[in-house]
């Protein structure tokens, strides 16, 4: 969550963690369904609207 927060893309992320650009996907997946959202961005904006990034 902290690398989507800071505009990392997918592929930046998996580097970054050593894992699989799949693995990344599926994460992120796993994030939309327990938001509710169908985008990322709808995630880091909801983050930022209720002021808890610091939580990431």
């Amino acid at each position: 969550m902290r690398l989507l927060l800071e505009d990392k893309k997918v592929k930046e992320i998996a580097a970054i963690r050593c894992v699989e650009v799949v693995t990344v996907k599926t994460q992120i997946k796993s994030l939309l369904r327990k938001f509710g959202c169908t985008r990322t961005r709808e995630i880091v904006s909801t983050i930022r609207e209720l002021n808890v990034a610091h939580l990431f």
